[in-house]
Formats: C-alpha cells, sequence, structure tokens
C-alpha cells in the first residue's frame, strides 16, 4: 500500500484508536489515504516504537507521536505535496557537497588528509597515530610509579 499517512499502532492502545479515527477523518476530507502498522508483529519496530505509540508519519517522515491534531496533519499533507516542510519552507540542500555545509558556517569542509579530521576551533590538530586515546607527543606519558 502507498498510503501517504502511516501509523504505528498496538492492540489496546486507547491513543492509538483516537489517532486511527483523526486520520481517517482528515484523509477522507483530502482524499489520501491511511496504513497502519502493528508494531507488536515486529521486534524491530517494537523495540524502537514501543513507548511512542501512537506515531504518525506523512510521506516517510515522523510526524507526531502520542496525539494527533487534525490541523497539523493537513497542513502537513498540504506542505509535503508542495515538497515544503512547516518547519523551514526554504530549506533546500547543498547539490555540491557530499557532507553539506551547515548554515552556520557555509564554508567549512572536513580536511580530507586526516583520518579524524580537524575542527574550525583548531585547524591544525592532527591526532597522535600512536596512541589510542589521541594524545600528542607533548603529553606526558602515564607510568604508574612502582610501590
Amino acid at each position: 500500500m502507498n498510503a501517504r499517512v502511516q501509523i504505528y499502532v498496538r492492540q489496546g492502545c486507547h491513543l492509538c484508536e483516537v489517532a486511527v479515527m483523526t486520520a481517517r477523518e482528515v484523509c477522507a476530507d483530502t482524499g489520501d489515504s491511511v496504513e497502519l502498522i502493528d508494531i507488536d508483529a515486529d521486534p524491530a519496530l517494537r523495540r524502537r516504537w514501543t513507548d511512542e505509540v501512537p506515531v504518525t508519519f506523512v510521506d516517510g517522515r515522523q510526524h507526531d507521536f502520542w496525539r494527533l491534531d487534525p490541523d497539523r496533519l493537513r497542513a502537513a499533507l498540504a506542505d509535503s505535496a508542495r515538497g515544503t516542510t512547516p518547519l523551514n519552507p526554504r530549506y533546500e540542500p547543498n547539490p555540491n557537497s557530499a557532507r553539506g555545509t551547515t548554515p552556520l558556517n557555509p564554508r567549512y569542509e572536513p580536511n580530507p588528509n586526516s583520518a579524524r579530521g580537524t575542527t574550525p576551533l583548531n585547524p591544525r590538530y592532527e591526532p597522535n597515530p600512536n596512541s589510542a586515546r589521541g594524545t600528542s607527543p607533548a603529553d606526558p606519558p602515564h607510568e604508574r610509579p612502582d610501590r
């Protein structure tokens, strides 16, 4: 099933029943479909979502958990159809960077010659390859005094 709204549920969950009813009402108005996924049928889903059901997804992205607000669901369905999100309607990832840059430092790129990479705070730092801790040669050796 290719439903735009998916809800992770479990048997005996009263919040799940309310969320399913709300999602079905909204999707009936918008013409979208709802898919219910029982987390108890899959051990991995049960481990991950057991304390957060019902969990609502819109177009494969987590939307809500525990309670489902019909107005937020309508907005998410409309925004998702347009390709925007309510949190950041203008966000577009950088297609030229495998890692991507950040809004805080758009020019930062990791050092490809370093296994650990440099940091913007200390661009000359390189870890000591002889130490599991990554200490530098200036660090004194940690020796245990004889007793």
